[in-house]
Order: C-alpha cells, then structure tokens, then sequence
C-alpha cells in the first residue's frame, strides 16, 4: 500500500520553486538592464536585415565575413547619415540665426494669410498668436528671445547629451547586431528548442512569429518614415527651403512616432507663404500631401513581405508600444499583440476541433425544441 502523502503535490516545494525561477530570471534582467535596450534593437536589426544578408553570403562565394563587414558598415551610415547631415545643418544654421535674431527690429512680419485663418479650430488661435506677433513687432520677439535665451541654451545642452548617449546606443547595438549576425543560426536553434520545450508545437509557432511581426514591423513601420522622409526632403529642397536636411529629420521622427509628416511639413508651407512665395508653397503643400498618403499605401505593401496580419493590429501595437516602453516599444508591442492573437486563435481552434463548438449547438438545439 502507498503511502498518500508521496502521491501529494508538494505545494510548498513548488511555490518555492517558482519564487526562486521567477527571482533568476529578474537578477539576469536586472543585470543585463543596460544593455537591453541595445540587445531588443540589434535582435530587431539582424531578424530585419537576415534575409539581405545571407544574400550577401552568396555574392561573396558562401564566405559570411564580408558580408557581415558590408552589412555593420551600412547599418552604420543609415544610422549616422541623418545625424551628421543635422548636425551640420544645425551648426551651418546658427550664424543665420543670430543674424536673423540681430536684424528683428527691421522686420515686419506680414498679415496671417486668409485661408490659414479660416481654418476650422485652429484658425482662431493661430490668428490670434499671429496677431500678438505682429504687436510686439521684431523689437518685442528679440526681447523674448534674449530673456529665454539661458533656457534654450539649457535646452539644447541636454540634446547635445542625449546626441551622445544615442551614438553610444547605436554603437553598442551594431557590436551586438554583429554577434549576432555570425552565430544566427545557433542562436535562433536555441530559442526554437526552448520555445518548443515551454510550449510545443505552439510555443515553436509564437516563436516563428514573434520573428515574422518583427520582420513586418520594421519593414512597414521603420522603412516607410525613411522613405516618407527622403520624399520630404527632395519636396523641400525643390521649394528652395533652407536647412532641409534637418527639417527632413523632423518628418522621420514626427513619421516614427506615426503622427504622419504634415505636422513638420506645415511649418516651411506656412514660411513660405509667409514670404509672399505663393507658387513654391502650393507645390510643398501638394507635396505634402503626397508624402502622407504615400505612408498608408506604402506600409500596408511592405508590412505583408513580412507576416500576414491586420493593419490595425500592427499600428495599434506601435502606438501603445511606444506609450507604454518609449522608442523600444516600436517593435515589442506589435510582436506582442501578434503573438497574445496567434495563441488566443490557436487555443479557440483546438477547442472547436475537440468538439466544443458543435456540443454548445447541440445543447442549445435540443433547448429550443418545443
């Protein structure tokens, strides 16, 4: 006869044994908390970016080496061609700008056109703030200018800062990004067999798919800002805008945080207006809004290439990503709400497969007999 105890679970054992995994896993995140934003960044970069780099590996006779060389030196000048073209546009505009802050007093600023000040909602406010402009005249802003001058100065000290720990970021990013792009498959083989270990077939499914949403994601919702920004940019030049490299800046990041490129791209259209430029300004204003419908055509296009999911979902989990873990959010909360859905459907397939479906039919038929 066996004793009932050992056929027991042991409740204490197990809560323990939770508490002591679940307080692992913490520790390794908490040690490897500085470098997570890098390792969520370089993992998101080389799932994006495998597909073009095994390619290389072909080109250059299966030897994988070159290919890395070509792919950290592109990754390399995507990420640090916009910040060097703004940091010259900056620096090329400051001797405008005290030129521009010096000879306010001679300036008068031109009436709020028409069809700006009969905007719905907004026209009221802007002429109104227009108006108080006008008021002040050139002498009155420069007094403005000059008594916030410390606070702008503070202002763009802690940018500059921010510039530096970016750069450090991105640096560490393409270091791990290059790790990663010489043990992928080892990598990736493990991730599979824990996945398929934790939750079978299902577990290796979410897994492919997390890889699949991540692919998508950086396809429609990373490359189409880039190409939005360069449509901008070339709209900008053409209209004879200056510095718009660094306005062009503005779209991609105003694109990135999926507020469209119409918010940046308003300013120059209103500027050159303003100088009396009416035939540039309607150009930039059609262009702009050429750019911001060619994000909804373009994303929906490249976000296919990579995982079959609805629009909605995807753009749902950027915006709520990036509220809720900042710039990082970008990737994990689509991937995120792809793969809580992909599980959500599987879990209700296998229970209509089982049967549950036609048993609740059939209950509820023999109830409505008479």
């Amino acid at each position: 006869m066996t004793d009932a105890r050992t056929e027991e679970p042991d409740l204490a054992r197990t809560v323990l044994l939770v508490l002591f995994l679940l307080g692992l896993v913490v520790a390794c995140l908490w040690i490897l908390r500085p470098f997570l934003v890098a390792l969520i960044c370089a993992t998101t970069l080389a799932i994006s970016t495998w597909p073009m780099l095994i390619g290389l590996q072909r080109r250059f006779g299966g030897k994988r080496g070159p290919a890395i060389a070509v792919m950290i030196g592109g990754l390399l000048l995507a990420f640090l061609a916009p910040v060097y073209f703004g940091t010259i546009a900056a620096v090329q505009s400051v001797s405008g700008l005290a030129a521009w802050v010096q000879d306010l007093p001679n300036r008068t600023l031109p009436a709020l056109p028409a069809w700006l000040a009969n905007l719905p909602l907004v026209g009221a406010r802007l002429q109104s703030a227009w108006g108080t402009l006008i008021a002040d005249g050139g002498e009155g802003i420069r007094a403005r200018l000059t008594e916030n001058s410390r606070e702008i100065l503070s202002w763009a000290l802690v940018r500059i800062g921010n510039l530096a720990g970016v750069l450090a970021l991105v640096l560490v990013t393409l270091g791990i990004t290059g790790l990663l792009y010489v043990h992928g498959e080892r990598v990736a083989t493990s991730l599979l067999r824990f996945f398929r270990r934790l939750g079978g077939e299902h577990g290796e499914k979410a897994a492919r798919l997390a890889a699949l949403a991540t692919r998508g994601v950086a396809m429609g919702v990373v490359l189409t800002p880039f190409i939005q920004s360069i449509l901008a940019g070339i709209g900008l030049a053409t209209a004879g805008v200056p510095h718009f490299g660094l306005i062009a800046i503005g779209v991609l990041v105003s694109c990135l945080a999926q507020a469209g490129p119409l918010p940046v791209l308003a300013l120059p259209v209103i500027w050159l207006f303003a100088r009396g430029a009416t035939i540039p300004a309607s150009g930039l204003l059609a262009w702009a809004l050429v750019v911001h419908i060619s994000g909804p055509i373009v994303r929906p296009m490249l976000i296919k290439r990579g995982v079959d999911l609805p629009l909605p979902l995807i753009l749902s989990g950027v915006i709520g990503g990036v509220a809720a873990f900042g710039v990082v959010g970008l990737f994990i909360g689509p991937v995120l709400l792809a793969v809580a859905t992909t599980l959500l459907e599987n879990w209700i397939e296998e229970g209509n497969d089982a049967g549950g479906a036609p048993e609740i039919s059939r209950g509820m038929a023999v109830q409505t007999k008479p």
